[in-house]
């Protein structure tokens, strides 16, 4: 809704998936956390667990669907969103950098740079698309398709194509922690989901951003969140499991 929101006061709806799809861990987790307070409330889950179907064993269909809606928002971050910014006037960048120097697409012209000092200045005698697409993958890798990023060198492409996959994983461990009873009230139950989900977004960010800096490795700042989602999902079931055939 927030993104929604956002979209309409910039005059413009395209901008929703773009928006959206980052925010699919946090919003499986709300999900699941809902649904759960909601049959938490009308004693669904209760008379689930008295047929011998616990949490843990539920929240197998909690995960499924999270898988499923990360599967989904991975193939609209690779196929609508690049459609959804090309709409928009400014989505192709006025500069993009190539091996030695740097190109305006308006009109081809090439400044060649030595040692951060330009050496030479000229008009190019054509565009190629495919070296454009590449260079503005490296530049804009959010925005970027699968085959775009797929054939774009450098940490931030690379760290995009990690992300996107670590997001799907995110969205099932998210789904079945928000299903999990975190709390004994439903609507503490909603509360610590949607906490958990907040939770999981902003170290994300975090550790994003560390990457592109140069501080953490590719393979862990792209999955180091959703690895810690997995662990804590262990943790918590451990103690659940504990709790239900305990003494």
């Amino acid at each position: 809704l927030a993104a929604l929101a956002v979209a309409v006061e910039a005059g413009s709806g395209w901008r929703v998936p773009g928006l959206i799809v980052p925010l699919l861990p946090l919003l499986c987790a709300m999900g699941a956390g809902l649904a759960a307070a909601r049959m938490g409330a009308t004693g669904e889950r209760l008379a689930l667990e008295a047929c011998g179907l616990s949490p843990l064993r539920t929240g197998v269909a909690a995960l499924a669907v999270g898988l499923l809606v990360g599967g989904i928002g991975w193939l609209v971050h690779g196929q609508l969103v690049p459609v959804a910014e090309a709409r928009q006037s400014s989505a192709s960048p006025a500069w993009v950098w190539l091996d030695g120097g740097a190109l305006r697409t308006a009109d081809g012209r090439t400044v060649r740079l030595q040692d951060d000092v330009i050496v030479a200045v000229s008009a190019s005698g054509g565009l190629d698309p495919e070296a454009i697409r590449q260079a503005s993958a490296r530049q804009r890798p959010a925005t970027a398709s699968a085959a775009d990023l797929r054939g774009a060198s450098g940490v931030p492409a690379r760290s995009e194509r990690a992300s996107r996959a670590a997001r799907v994983l995110a969205c099932g461990v998210l789904a079945w922690l928000g299903w999990l009873p975190l709390a004994r009230k439903p609507t503490t139950q909603a509360g610590v989901a949607m906490a958990v989900g907040i939770t999981w977004t902003g170290a994300d960010a975090v550790l994003r951003v560390a990457t592109a800096q140069g501080r953490l490795p590719v393979l862990l700042g792209s999955w180091g969140a959703a690895a810690m989602a997995a662990l804590l999902l262990g943790a918590v079931a451990l103690w659940a499991r504990g709790r239900t055939t305990g003494p």
